[in-house]
Formats: C-alpha cells, structure tokens, sequence
C-alpha cells in the first residue's frame, strides 16, 4: 500500500530545535505531551516565527499542504512516530 492511496497526503514535518522552542514558548504557542513540543503551527503562529515563507515554498514544491510542529529535542521527534532525519 502507498503513501497516497486514493488521496494526496499532507506532510507533517517536526523542527528539532532549542531555540525555536523557546521563541514559540515565548509567544504564548501552545504546548503539548509534557511540554516538550508544540501543535500544529496556525499561520499565525508560521508568520510570527518567520517560518509562512518557508512552508508555502515547501507546500509549492511538494504540491500538498505543510504542516510544522517545533520539538525541543529531535529525540521529542523520534518519540512521537516513525521519522525521517533530514540534516540542515
């Protein structure tokens, strides 16, 4: 069975980083499972963190929708559902 089957999936994408983490916090974005990551980023909350560029280059490319989630740690990342590490 494949990724798309009978739809076009969207792509979840979660940012392990330590001081995106703390910017988000900062600005009141909600957190969630013990505090170690946040939601789904609203646009707002992409526009705020300077990321709605970013995802709507990423949506364009991929042609389906972006989601980002910020994560303290990459770890936070690999906990919650089987990833893929992609390097910056």
């Amino acid at each position: 069975m494949g990724f798309d089957v009978g739809r076009t999936s969207d792509f979840d994408i979660g940012l392990a980083s330590e001081s995106l983490f703390a910017r988000a916090k900062q600005l009141g974005i909600d957190l969630r499972t013990g505090k170690t990551r946040t939601g789904p980023l609203s646009i707002s909350d992409l526009k705020n963190l300077g990321l709605r560029d970013f995802q709507s280059s990423l949506r364009e490319r991929m042609g389906r929708d972006i989601k980002f989630m910020i994560f303290y740690s990459s770890k936070g990342v690999f906990d919650k559902a089987p990833s893929i590490a992609i390097p910056r």
